[in-house]
């Protein structure tokens, strides 16, 4: 067994298997805090075939991989907008949402070198993650088709764009 956790993007056919990573994960922590209407809405954002969709648009997906099993994901929209980011939690506290994050801000800043800041509508529980990933909540707590969640920001500083690869 490898102890060497890779990166990549996500391959063509793994949207089910993120799937099952996103909504365990959502499950485990998030779920408790919404309305059925809530949690059912969020996983049919999730959805394989929806997930799919997006990643041929306007959207790409980032994976950790541990031994082939993915443990890790993050989902960008336009290169600006965190749309979904989860780490198995049997791998949290490695690092591996941060590498994530980080390898989805230097694939944003490449694609749009003038990236002022990215965003994410962080659910309750995800607030300290994101402020330990350098966001900022910009906005109170909003409500919308039973999802609570709180718009943040993370404004991307010169060092951010001295770090993005060439």
């Amino acid at each position: 067994m490898s102890d060497s956790v890779q990166y990549r993007q996500m391959l063509p056919g793994e949207e089910q298997i993120i799937y099952e990573l996103v909504e365990r994960v959502f499950n485990e922590f998030v779920a408790q805090g919404y309305e059925a209407a809530g949690v059912a809405g969020f996983l049919d954002y999730a959805a394989p075939d929806l997930l799919e969709q997006r990643s041929e648009n306007d959207h790409f997906v980032l994976v950790a991989t541990m031994d082939e099993a993915i443990v890790g994901m993050v989902e960008v929209r336009e290169h600006r907008h965190i749309s979904l980011f989860f780490v198995d939690s049997a791998w949290h506290g490695r690092g591996i949402g941060r590498q994530l994050m980080s390898l989805a801000l230097a694939r944003c800043q490449k694609e749009n070198p003038a990236l002022a800041e990215l965003t994410v509508n962080s659910s309750l529980y995800a607030l300290t993650i994101y402020q330990h990933l350098g966001f900022r909540q910009a906005q109170p707590v909003q409500e919308d088709s039973g999802l609570r969640y709180i718009p943040m920001v993370r404004v991307i500083l010169p060092e951010d764009s001295e770090n993005a690869p060439a």
